[in-house]
């Protein structure tokens, strides 16, 4: 059986400088890639994907289909 070394989910966002802003300065998280509105975070061994999506128009939460 194969073993999971590394999971990086993706997080949506709605402003994706702010977000990067808050899991560096706050959480200590490195942004080691950033392009256009996906960024690549990780402190150490886990990582997570950042994607900034527009934002909804009918109020429900990004991501909430």
């Amino acid at each position: 059986m194969s073993q999971i070394l590394q999971l990086t989910p993706f997080v949506l966002c709605s402003s994706l400088d702010a977000q990067i802003e808050f899991y560096c300065d706050r959480l200590g998280f490195t942004c080691t890639f950033k392009q256009d509105k996906y960024a690549f975070l990780r402190p150490e061994s886990v990582a997570i994907r950042l994607l900034e999506c527009p934002p909804r128009t009918d109020g429900l939460p990004l991501g909430d289909d």
